[in-house]
C-alpha cells in the first residue's frame, strides 16, 4: 500500500490526490469562493492511502480527482458537524483504491436475482443503428462529434430513415464521416433536440463561446435568493438527527433520470437524509401529478432536479418555478446536469448551501454541470490524456470488467470495500461498494436509511417516521 510522504518523488495516486484536494480545490480560487470558512483547516486531518500506481486502464487523473472530491465531501461533513452539532472530526481517511469504485459501482452490483422492472420502453439496445446512437464519430472535417442518444435514440433512427440513410449494410461511422462537425451539431442538437457536442481539445474549448462563458466556474455556482420570511436556520431535527448521521431529517425531492443527479441524492441518503424519488412513464403525466409534487417540494429542505434547462418550467417546478412556491418557507433547490465525480461535487454544494442558510437564511440555488467538472479536470493538469473512439460503451465496458478483475482484483475488489445492504422493498440482500470515506474514530456513520427500489413503490407523501421502508 502506498502512502504520502514529504520526499516522495515517484507517481503515486495518494499523493497525487492529495495535490489535487489541495492545490486543485482548496487553493482553486473559483472554488474556494464558494466554500465555508476554515473548511482548509482539516485539510491535514485527511489521509490518503492506496496503491502508488493506478490500476484501473484509463486516464490516471480519475483516481486522483475521485479521491480528492471525497475528500472536500469529508471535510464539508466535519465543518457541519462542527457547526450544528458542536463536535469535531479528528480525522478521515480515504483509499484511493477504494475511491476508483466509485464511478464503476453501478457494474459492481449484485443481489442474486433480477428484481427490477424493465423500464427500457424504448428499446435503446435493441438493435445496430440503436445502439449506435451514442457514439464518438470523425466527421467530414476530421473533427470528432459526440452524439448521445439518451434512453431514447428514436431520433436518431428517425433522421436515417428519413433521409433513406437505414439499409442493413449501412455504417453509422461512414455516414458521420460524411458531414462536416458544425453541421452534425445543428442537425442533432437543433432540428432533432438529440443531445451531441463537438469534441474540443482543451485549447479550442477554451476559446469557444461555451468556454468562456464557464469560465469563471469551478465545480459548482451557488446563487442565494434573498428572502425575510426565511431566517437562519437547520432543518427540522428527527429522533435520529445527531453527529453520527448529520444529515438525519433533511428533505429531499429527487426529480433526477439516471447517473449523476442520482448520485447526488444517494450522496446525501448516505449521510442519513431522506429522499424521495418522483418519477414517471412519461413527463406530461407531470400535469396529473402537480398537486403531490407540490405538497412534496412544501415540506422538504432540497429539490434535486435533473432536466434540461427549461423542461419543467412549463408545469411550474423549474428553477424559478419552485423557489416561487417555496417562497414563505425556507429550501436551497439544486439543478445538475452530470455523471459520477459531478454527483460527488454537487453533494459538496449543497452541503455549502446548507451551511449559508443556517448562517444567513434565505434560499439557495445551486448549478452544476458536467462541463464543469470536466473543465477542472482538465486544468488541473494531472495526468496525460488519453481518448478513444473506436468502440461504444456496451463493447467497453465488459472488456473494462475483466480487465479489472483480471489484473487489479487484489487491490481494487477487496472484500472490505463491499457491503451487504438490505433492500426491503425488493425481498432482497445486495452487494455493493461500501461509503468511500472513512471517519477514523467512528464520529460520522455513513450508511442508508432504507434500501433501493424500482419506481412505483411509495406514495407521494412524507411519513412522520423518515425511517419508515415503504410509504403507504
Amino acid at each position: 500500500m502506498g502512502n504520502v510522504t514529504e520526499n516522495e518523488t515517484a507517481y503515486s495516486v495518494p499523493s497525487e490526490a492529495r495535490k489535487v484536494y489541495q492545490d486543485g480545490i482548496l487553493k482553486n480560487s473559483l472554488i474556494a469562493k464558494d466554500l465555508p470558512r476554515k473548511v482548509d483547516e482539516f485539510a491535514n486531518s485527511i489521509h490518503f492511502e492506496g496503491s502508488d500506481l493506478p490500476s484501473i486502464p484509463i486516464n490516471r487523473r480519475f483516481a486522483g480527482s475521485a479521491a480528492s472530491l471525497k475528500a472536500l465531501e469529508a471535510s464539508l461533513i466535519a465543518a457541519l458537524v462542527e457547526r450544528k452539532y458542536n463536535r469535531k472530526v479528528t480525522s478521515v481517511t480515504i483509499n484511493t483504491d477504494h475511491a476508483q469504485l466509485f464511478f464503476a459501482s453501478c457494474l459492481l452490483i449484485g443481489m442474486g436475482v433480477d428484481k427490477y422492472k424493465d423500464y427500457d420502453i424504448h428499446k435503446m439496445n435493441s438493435s445496430l443503428h440503436r445502439i449506435n446512437s451514442t457514439n464518438i464519430y470523425k466527421t467530414k472535417d476530421g473533427r470528432y462529434f459526440h452524439l448521445h442518444g439518451s434512453m431514447n435514440p428514436d431520433s436518431h433512427t428517425m433522421r436515417q430513415q428519413r433521409h433513406g440513410k437505414r439499409p442493413a449494410s449501412h455504417s453509422p461511422k461512414k455516414k458521420k464521416s460524411q458531414i462536416e462537425n458544425s453541421e452534425m451539431q445543428r442537425v442533432a442538437s437543433d432540428v432533432y433536440r438529440q443531445a451531441g457536442v463537438i469534441c474540443e481539445s482543451l485549447d479550442s474549448f477554451r476559446s469557444s463561446d461555451h468556454g468562456k462563458a464557464n469560465a469563471h466556474v469551478g465545480l459548482f455556482e451557488i446563487h442565494p435568493v434573498s428572502n425575510l420570511l426565511q431566517p437562519a436556520t437547520w432543518w427540522t431535527s428527527t429522533p435520529q438527527t445527531s453527529a453520527s448521521r448529520p444529515l438525519e431529517g433533511l428533505k429531499v425531492v429527487d426529480l433526477t433520470r439516471v447517473i449523476a443527479a442520482p448520485a447526488v441524492t444517494r450522496g446525501l441518503a448516505e449521510l442519513g437524509a431522506s429522499v424521495m424519488r418522483v418519477t414517471s412513464p412519461n413527463i406530461c403525466d407531470m400535469k396529473e401529478g402537480k398537486t403531490p409534487l407540490k405538497n412534496l417540494i412544501l415540506d422538504a429542505d432540497v429539490v434535486v432536479q435533473g432536466y434540461r434547462p427549461g423542461v419543467l418550467d412549463k408545469y411550474g417546478f423549474g428553477q424559478d418555478g419552485v423557489i416561487d412556491i417555496c417562497k414563505d418557507q425556507s429550501v436551497t433547490p439544486v439543478f445538475p446536469n452530470s455523471d459520477c465525480m459531478t454527483g460527488i461535487a454537487c453533494v459538496s454544494g449543497i452541503l455549502c448551501a446548507l451551511m449559508r442558510r443556517a448562517e444567513q437564511g434565505g434560499s439557495y440555488k445551486l448549478d452544476i454541470a458536467l462541463n464543469y467538472y470536466n473543465q477542472w479536470l482538465a486544468n488541473s493538469k494531472n495526468g496525460k490524456q488519453v481518448f478513444r473512439s473506436h468502440h461504444n460503451m456496451l463493447y467497453t465496458l465488459p472488456r473494462f470488467m475483466a480487465i479489472i478483475k483480471e489484473n487489479s482484483a487484489d487491490k481494487l475488489l477487496q472484500p472490505g470495500f463491499f457491503e451487504i445492504r438490505n433492500a426491503g422493498a425488493l425481498g432482497v440482500k445486495v452487494r455493493t461498494v461500501k461509503p468511500i470515506i472513512k471517519f477514523d474514530q467512528g464520529e460520522v456513520e455513513l450508511k442508508y436509511n432504507v434500501g433501493t427500489r424500482g419506481n412505483g413503490v411509495d406514495a407521494p407523501k412524507w411519513p412522520e417516521d423518515l425511517m419508515t421502508e415503504i410509504i403507504r
